[in-house]
């Protein structure tokens, strides 16, 4: 990864939580976090009201793009994980064996 850019900061920042959330560990906080950090970036970097008129399109597409991650993000956490998740097998009773 390069020296510094906004793009190294946001992964840099992100991969071990996307981690937890393909896995399934801590997804409550997990998404809390993305959807918190995904809805700061979305009223930094894309800001459509204040850009050219020319530009202003593809900025309002990105932007509501992220505002749907983050609805999908908050769902997930309302929601949690489901059954095949780590936080799933670790809450779990354990199974005895007949």
């Amino acid at each position: 990864m390069g020296g510094g850019t906004r793009h190294d900061m946001c992964w840099t920042g992100t991969k071990f939580r996307r981690i937890a959330l393909i896995i399934g560990l801590a997804i409550r906080p997990a998404t809390v976090v993305l959807a918190l950090f995904t809805l700061m970036a979305s009223f930094f970097l894309h800001r459509y009201w204040s850009v050219p008129a020319d530009q202003q399109f593809v900025q309002q597409l990105l932007f509501f793009k992220n505002i749907g991650g983050v609805g999908g993000l908050l769902t997930q956490a309302a929601w949690g994980s489901g059954a095949w998740s780590v936080d799933a097998l670790r809450n779990s009773p354990p199974r005895l064996a007949y």
